[in-house]
């Protein structure tokens, strides 16, 4: 257990300290980019991407995780996943091509049908390298994929900012993942080769299926649950409103899409190893959880606080409008981040079936508050991810911790430090912002070194061992 702890950390380090110096230059991409582009680009490609998005989610079956959690894997298993992963993503780009025109008759955006055919081919890349990324994930080789991941990144970014430049609007957010699938697919294939044909047969792949069916099918209803304000939005405000709720939640996502895929890839195959000792589940599950709760609470309350100085600064006046946004959908997401290691746990022990369901729910509640939140405009949005969101967290939470039979106050005691840090901080914040008037570079910069002082101090305070901890992780990495 020892040693699949230290491995887990040392994944966990080469992907996070990975994923932060390649994050650091693509958000700074990021941020000139939207500087460089319009609302309305973002809005077109938030349209485009809403229906590729969910065919997406199909474009493997879930059969990626079940290579990874399956404990007797064959050679046969690997060929059959191949060969239907292949069949599968030839197929869809086939029914989104087709599709084109349809959905940009929906949107009433003619422009969209270019771009949608484009978009699609990622379809194929993704089939050239989908073995060998779930290969690497199984065998924990958390190094070498992280390695590509960033790179693939760093090649997205640097082509969205050459076309941005060279004025191609809207197509630089097209070709920028193009090019980094395209890397992905060639480099996952040249470090992990696997040379055996594609075998088109589905004979003895039954427990697959059924695993992965259950993934697949909890992924086609979150992403329904999770496009639907961009669905809804786009349909009743038009590309340029969209643009703007867009761009505030990808600034406000931007952490969590980030470090989530990393604790998706390594708590899956960390999990899968340990499904059959509960006591360590819990165990993990826990310490998962007050580390989550560590980093979002003060980096998304600390984002509320300094927006409104921040955006306008970065991002310039014309984006002026994505400040309250961002305020609003901040002081949620920490409660979406702690739910992103609900999947990895829960489908590690074998039991898919509990995130679908959990899914089922967001898909009744979530839509609904959108639809009503949409008659008060993109305002009324985000209020309904800040009302309506909490009451899901609630009933996911309770279905997942009954399966790990955790109580549901240490599962509160996880988070609980971190919550009161930050709110102290918020506090402390707001009363430096309303006693000092001072130049927005120089409130912004203050801001952030007393929010990083007042949330440590206070959490030494509530918890003396704290750093102890911290430093036995860091220690493991080692």
């Amino acid at each position: 257990m020892t040693g699949l702890r230290e491995k887990v950390i040392r994944g966990f380090m080469w992907l996070s300290s990975l994923t932060f110096v390649g994050q650091a230059i693509t958000w700074a991409i990021t941020l000139v980019v939207i500087r460089l582009l319009d609302p309305k680009d973002y809005g077109l490609m938030a349209m485009a991407t809403v229906f590729i998005g969910f065919l997406a989610i199909l474009n493997e079956l879930g059969l990626g995780p079940a290579v990874i959690q399956k404990p007797d894997l064959t050679e046969q298993d690997l060929r059959k996943a191949n060969g239907c992963v292949l069949i599968i993503n030839v197929v869809l780009y086939g029914v989104l091509f087709l599709c084109a025109p349809a959905i940009a008759w929906f949107f009433d955006e003619p422009r969209l049908v270019p771009i949608i055919r484009v978009l699609g081919l990622n379809f194929v890349l993704l089939s050239g390298y989908f073995l060998p990324q779930s290969l690497m994930a199984r065998e924990m080789d958390f190094k070498t994929r992280s390695i590509i991941e960033l790179l693939g990144n760093l090649t997205s970014s640097g082509i969205v900012l050459g076309l941005a430049l060279a004025g191609f609007g809207v197509w630089a957010l097209v070709m920028g993942p193009l090019g980094m699938h395209l890397f992905k697919a060639i480099a996952f294939n040249c470090f992990k080769t696997y040379r055996h044909k594609p075998l088109l047969s589905v004979k003895g792949m039954r427990s697959m299926f059924v695993f992965g069916g259950y993934v697949s099918l909890t992924r086609v209803v979150w992403y329904f649950y999770s496009q639907a304000d961009i669905l809804i939005c786009g349909k009743l405000f038009g590309k340029n409103l969209l643009g703007i709720y867009a761009v505030a939640m990808q600034l406000v996502s931007i952490p969590m899409s980030k470090i989530s895929p990393l604790l998706s890839q390594i708590g899956f195959s960390a999990f899968s190893r340990i499904q059959a000792d509960l006591p360590a589940v819990q165990t993990n599950f826990l310490r998962a959880v007050h580390l989550i709760s560590l980093l979002s609470f003060p980096l998304f309350w600390g984002l509320a606080m300094v927006s409104p100085e921040a955006v306008p600064w970065l991002l310039g006046d014309k984006w002026q409008s994505v400040v309250v946004p961002i305020q609003l959908l901040s002081v949620v997401m920490p409660l979406r981040f702690i739910d992103t290691i609900f999947g990895p746990v829960v489908s590690g022990r074998g039991r898919p079936d509990v995130i679908m369901w959990n899914m089922v729910a967001a898909i009744v509640i979530m839509p609904a508050a959108f639809l009503l939140g949409a008659r008060w405009g993109i305002i009324g949005l985000c209020m309904a991810w800040v009302i309506a969101y909490p009451i899901l967290f609630v009933f996911m939470t309770y279905r997942v911790l009954r399966i790990l039979q955790v109580p549901p106050g240490q599962f509160v005691k996880a988070f609980s430090m971190p919550l009161a840090a930050s709110a102290v901080m918020v506090i402390g914040l707001a009363a430096l912002k309303w006693s000092l008037t001072i130049p927005v570079v120089i409130s912004v910069i203050a801001s952030v070194l007393v929010g990083v002082v007042l949330y440590s101090a206070t959490m030494l305070v509530l918890n003396r061992n704290e750093l102890v901890e911290i430093r036995s992780i860091f220690s493991a990495g080692n």
